[in-house]
């Protein structure tokens, strides 16, 4: 038996195998797909796609065969990477000097044909092989040395994508912890804008100027609930739109000590280009409500329910029992700053309002589309 030598880039091919985090990996079903379809179009009993390690050949996947791994030195695979540019063909390894007294040639495994086509990085990196054996000696002609090759070409094209998506992986991950922090500091920021108004507006007696200061904290406080649910989320840039909903009625609650109904709300995952107006919409309807929908002593009542229908449409509504108003006027031609910046809202993100109203309450509901896919609880 001849041992195999090194290549001349050992040291550097070795570095670009790690780099590939595929040693001692889980079985992957597309790796089995090639060692089968190896087996069927050449009509061999055993198929191994083979990475070469410092001191062994480790298999990814193999057919016919028990091992997942043999020593370097007995490898025919180890004689192959020495050639990149070919495919090695022993057509009976009893009449080949290098094998003829391996114990793969003489041991239970018996083998006696073999042909490695070497797996090859854009660097020109021999990896491995993928091979295919067989118990009785045999022949391969120049156009399966080709599909052989083929194969080997596609083993190596799964190799980079696994390598590309394990990056991905990483650097979404790397990006998640740093949009965290950004949500995290913006809410912080957001949070100390508000105390600072709630500080103004308890010293502002006259009453327009005031509510002016109400309107500006609870449209700032709609915006901090939005990172702050972000900060939490395991995707940052989506946040869980009723978690939201509920944080901001909650904080409506204590401002205006009403009685909320959110039990129809679903738990849907909201982009945050999407979120924030959407919020803001919402944080607009319920001040003016609170604000103006109800008579003086009556029970204020407002109820919320959020969806998200199959076809991807948002649907979020919201209900007053208050004393409604003229649709036309304050809503279709109201120069009101609340109305005007929930038009704006609308159109930012391509939502339909509908609002209907009389002397039993107010109805809003805002259908937004989300176009592109979204992370489900």
């Amino acid at each position: 038996m001849i041992p195999p030598a090194l290549p001349d880039n050992e040291k550097n091919r070795l570095a670009e195998l790690k780099t590939y985090a595929i040693l001692d990996s889980e079985k992957e079903e597309q790796y089995n797909a090639i060692t089968n379809l190896a087996c069927q179009i050449f009509n061999m009993p055993i198929a191994i796609i083979s990475l070469m390690d410092s001191e062994r050949q480790w298999f990814k996947s193999k057919v016919g065969i028990e091992s997942n791994e043999t020593t370097r030195e007995m490898s025919f695979c180890g004689h192959t990477i020495l050639h990149p540019e070919k495919t090695l063909i022993v057509e009976n390894a009893l009449e080949d000097n290098r094998f003829h007294d391996n114990p793969l040639v003489t041991g239970d495994t018996n083998i006696r044909f073999y042909a490695g086509a070497p797996i090859v990085t854009k660097e020109g990196y021999v990896l491995g092989t993928l091979c295919i054996l067989d118990k009785v000696p045999r022949k391969l002609s120049a156009e399966q040395c080709k599909q052989l090759e083929t194969l080997a070409l596609q083993v190596m094209n799964l190799m980079e994508l696994r390598k590309s998506n394990a990056q991905l992986r990483i650097v979404n991950s790397e990006k998640s912890v740093l949009l965290k922090e950004v949500h995290h500091r913006v809410k912080n920021n957001l949070q100390l804008m508000t105390s600072l108004i709630s500080l103004q507006i308890s010293q502002v007696e006259d009453p327009e100027l005031h509510e002016a200061f109400s309107n500006c904290f609870h449209r700032i406080m709609a915006i901090s609930h939005i990172h702050q649910n972000l900060h939490h989320e395991s995707a940052a840039e989506f946040v869980n739109f009723k978690t939201y909903l509920m944080d901001l009625l909650k904080s409506f609650d204590v401002a205006f000590a009403n009685e909320h109904n959110y039990e129809q709300l679903q738990d849907v995952t909201v982009r945050i280009d999407i979120a924030i107006p959407l919020g803001l919409i919402t944080s607009e309807i319920l001040t003016n409500a609170y604000k103006h929908a109800f008579h003086e002593g009556q029970l204020k009542t407002i109820s919320i329910t959020f969806k998200e229908d199959q076809d991807g449409v948002l649907r979020l509504t919201v209900q007053d029992n208050g004393k409604g108003f003229n649709v036309a006027e304050k809503w279709q031609k109201s120069e009101s700053l609340g109305f005007e910046i929930i038009k704006t809202l609308q159109h930012q993100i391509n939502a339909a309002i509908t609002c209907e109203s009389n002397n039993m309450g107010t109805y809003f509901a805002i259908h937004v589309h989300q176009n592109q896919q979204k992370i489900r609880n």
